[in-house]
This record gives structure tokens, sequence and C-alpha cells, in this order.
């Protein structure tokens, strides 16, 4: 028998500045982050170097997907070709569903 999911706590007006703030700075790591990943390139790996992005961005800085999408536009439009809104949705979507530890980028030095 599995264990139940938890259950999401609604965010108190107490913790929401911090919390708003805890999501500004870790979009701000995950921008400084993405910025030193070099661009993914059709045919040369690109899908893998952008999916891996998109893990890092939600799975690993536990970034809301409508933050994560804004850093993914600004990668994509440095790959070779640009990714397009639908497949940058796709790799998003993928990213979710990967079985990789949330935060995993939390703790590490960007």
């Amino acid at each position: 028998m599995r264990a139940p999911e938890p259950v999401a706590q609604p965010v108190t007006r107490e913790e929401r500045p911090r919390w708003r703030s805890d999501i500004e700075d870790r979009a701000k790591r995950a921008i400084a982050y993405v910025d030193r990943i070099d661009p993914a390139i059709s045919g040369a790996g690109g899908s893998t170097l952008s999916l891996k992005v998109a893990i890092h961005l939600v799975r690993g800085f536990e970034l809301p997907i409508a933050i994560a999408r804004e850093i993914m536009i600004d990668y994509a439009a440095r790959c070779l070709p640009p990714w397009s809104p639908k497949e940058i949705e796709h790799k998003l979507a993928d990213a979710s569903k990967a079985r990789v530890q949330l935060g995993y980028l939390l703790e590490a030095r960007t």
C-alpha cells in the first residue's frame, strides 16, 4: 500500500512575503545558472540539453512552470534553431515528470 500523497497547504499571509522572496531568489539563481549553459544545437544533442535545462529549472530550482517558462524562452532564443513555444511547453511538461530529486540545485553554489 502506497503512502498518501501530501496535501499542499495554503500559504498564510505571514508566509507570503518570505515565499515570494524565496521564489525570486531561486529565479535569479536559475537565470545565472542557465546563462552559463551553452546553447542547444539541433543535431548535436540539442534536444537532450534543452530537456536538461528544463529539468534544472522545474526540478532543480523548484520553480513554478510560469517562471521556468520565461527563463526557457530566453534560453531557447539562444539555441540553433531557436525552440518554438510548443517545443518549450513540451520540454517543461517532460521536466515536470522527471524522476529526479526536487531541489537538487538549491544548495549548489551558482
